[in-house]
């Protein structure tokens, strides 16, 4: 777990957006000796509930806030990936984090003093086709915030989860709209999963997604 990680499972941060202030249900949440997080052994299972556009629900192995999973001996089992077990996960925690600290807020807070998460809009298709080498332009300008928060987007490959596992010439990753080269080399059949990030700059800041598949077909 990286020190940015960490941060959300500390006591302080923990005492702050869940435990104080938050009702009776979240003051009840159960704690480790120390005050800190305590792992509840099942968010495997559950995150995968929160529908946060990163169509993890159609395949296990398309990976989200869950962890990523593979089909091994007529069963789904954790990937790793980089340089855990955990990690399928863990690199999602700062979402998923702020996402429980705003459903705290939910429990105390009217509509307009609490945040909700923006919804990613593609322009179009999630799943595309490419049939040759070229440029394909990726879009979700048209995301929208109920709160009127300001957006900001990350686009990025997720190279674990797509059959073609070179990184791709990615521009514009940082804004609405963004270009991927078909790289040389990709057979037919190869997937390339992009994802598109935004956040919004409220308290706390809540993120949502959108994974564009790109399939290579040969003519």
């Amino acid at each position: 777990m990286t020190l940015g990680e960490q941060r959300y499972f500390n006591k302080d941060w923990l005492r702050k957006n869940i435990l104080r202030s938050h009702g009776s249900l979240c003051a009840d949440y159960e704690v480790s000796k120390d005050g800190s997080f305590r792992s509840e052994g099942d968010s495997v299972a559950f995150l995968h509930l929160i529908n946060v556009g990163l169509r993890n629900l159609e395949n296990p192995g398309y990976g989200g806030w869950g962890g990523r999973f593979t089909w091994v001996r007529n069963q789904w089992r954790s990937t790793p990936d980089e340089d855990s077990m955990t990690r399928t996960v863990l690199r999602w925690a700062p979402a998923f984090q702020n996402d429980w600290a705003a459903r705290a807020d939910w429990c105390v807070k009217n509509v307009k003093r609490a945040n909700h998460p923006p919804k990613v809009l593609l322009e179009h298709a999630a799943d595309l086709k490419v049939t040759e080498p070229g440029t394909v332009k990726l879009s979700a300008a048209n995301s929208t915030d109920s709160d009127g928060d300001a957006l900001t987007f990350k686009w990025w490959q997720y190279t674990e989860a797509g059959s073609f596992r070179k990184q791709v010439d990615l521009k514009n990753g940082d804004g609405g709209e963004a270009t991927v080269a078909n790289p040389e080399g990709a057979q037919n059949g190869d997937t390339f999963r992009f994802i598109c990030e935004v956040t919004d700059d409220g308290s706390p800041p809540l993120t949502r997604y959108q994974r564009v598949v790109l399939e290579f077909v040969s003519k």
